[in-house]
């Protein structure tokens, strides 16, 4: 996240097959200097315009004390990009180091290798040179689809990032950066302290220990208020602790949703609304999760609302909405699906359908739907093919089983039917799901 040489300053070793090693060069290189060093190792020609050096030379030299420094360019957007602070992009040129954000720093690190003091402002010409370089760099070297290469992922994607502990903040969405020397937000250096905490905070909700998780997130909501992400953690902790209306409050009492508490916010919303007589409540939230954040997960959630509540047309418009956003929104597609099934028009329900499962071909709740719309429709080979295929996706997806039993009963193949009901005593551990499957071979 910072940029000193504490964190850049690695070693770079390289062992060439045929080569004599044991080799010790102190003058600076970089991570840019690879490509071109195995490309002559190599013999093979470097690209016209290429960055960086052949480092060869200096592999081969006799001696290997400092050599003539060449200018380096380092950068970090994760500040910006993870946690909605300003970025940082640094210049070596010489025995000169400037780092270039909202606050500018100037070393010598001839004098100064461990960075303790700044000299931008002894030396401001220093500084305004080393700037003048350093933007002339960036705009040379700069990508005309930079600010594309930074994209939403999508829900699942985020759950599975997030489980492994690499999705962290509130960071700026998809176009915000750009390749430009920037001052803007606050200077990571000073936020040094607010990672520690929130990091702590992290790992107290992974260890379900929501008292101190919640101590210690609003303590990071105290610092910066309108950080979404420490607001997402805190809200967290309520959650975790049973205090569903603390939950509610804090999303209700302002802040922009972001993509770190849009989640965290669905949920809030959720529980607001499954416990009755709070509708119109948990339908503004859902409403402003939507106006801030335009996604399909948000169009969703005003979907599933709407459908409880009645409003088939609304509902069925907002999941529109969710597809124009995502194609490839599983649920919101399959309740597309279902809703022109229950109205009657079934060709644009397999339409949907197929269009579902031809863009997840993995998602079993799409099959077993597909399935059970296919056996109404009187097309009984093809609705159990697609049940079978449901539980073959996810052999534990007992509504699967239970459905291919009932449909297996119907069709009087009471071997096979037999068979499945064992696999439901077996296995299944949800006494509904049980009596209903007793019930169906009692009948049978």
């Amino acid at each position: 996240m910072l940029t000193y040489n504490s964190t850049l300053h690695v070693p770079l070793i390289l062992r060439v097959p045929g080569q004599p090693g044991g080799r010790r060069v102190v003058t600076r290189v970089g991570t840019v200097d690879v490509m071109p060093t195995v490309l002559e190792l190599l013999g093979v020609p470097a690209p016209a315009g290429i960055q960086g050096r052949s480092l060869v030379p200096l592999m081969r030299a006799r001696e290997g004390g400092p050599q003539a420094a060449a200018p380096y360019y380092a950068e970090t957007l994760s500040p910006r990009l993870s946690y909605g602070w300003g970025e940082l992009r640094v210049l070596f040129d010489g025995p000169y180091k400037y780092i270039h954000g909202p606050r500018q720093e100037l070393y010598d690190l001839t004098r100064d290798p461990a960075e303790e003091h700044d000299l931008s402002h002894e030396l401001p010409a220093e500084k305004q040179r080393m700037e003048r370089i350093l933007a002339a760099f960036v705009a040379r070297n700069a990508s005309p689809s930079a600010g594309d290469a930074v994209r939403e992922a999508d829900a699942a994607t985020r759950e599975r990032l997030a489980a492994l502990g690499y999705l962290s903040a509130a960071g700026q969405p998809p176009g915000a950066t750009k390749e430009e020397l920037r001052t803007d937000g606050d200077a990571p250096q000073d936020r040094v302290a607010d990672v520690n905490l929130w990091t702590t905070v992290k790992e107290r909700l992974s260890e379900a220990d929501y008292l101190t998780a919640k101590e210690l997130g609003q303590e990071l909501v105290d610092r910066d208020p309108k950080n979404g992400f420490y607001r997402a953690m805190l809200a967290m902790a309520f959650l975790g602790l049973g205090q569903d209306e603390a939950a509610v409050e804090l999303a209700e009492s302002g802040g922009k949703v972001v993509a770190a508490n849009e989640a965290v916010y669905q949920e809030i919303a959720r529980r607001l609304f499954n416990a009755g007589g709070r509708d119109d409540r948990a339908l503004a939230l859902a409403r402003r999760i939507a106006a801030d954040r335009p996604t399909a997960g948000a169009q969703y959630l005003l979907a599933e609302m709407y459908g409880r509540m009645g409003d088939r047309k609304t509902m069925a418009a907002a999941l529109g909405k969710a597809l124009e956003l995502d194609p490839n929104h599983a649920a919101a597609r399959m309740a597309l699906a279902i809703h022109f099934a229950e109205n009657g028009d079934t060709a644009r329900a397999e339409r949907e359908f197929r269009a579902l499962l031809a863009a997840n071909p993995r998602h079993a709740p799409g099959h077993l739907n597909f399935g059970t719309f296919l056996l109404k429709s009187g097309r009984k080979q093809e609705g159990a093919g697609e049940i079978r295929r449901a539980i073959q996706l996810a052999p534990t997806y007992w509504k699967a089983h239970l459905a291919l039993l009932a449909t297996l009963i119907d069709q009087g193949e009471t071997a096979e039917a037999e068979s499945v009901f064992r696999t439901l005593q077996e296995g299944c551990r949800d006494t509904a799901t049980l009596d209903q499957a007793r019930e169906m071979m009692r009948h049978s």
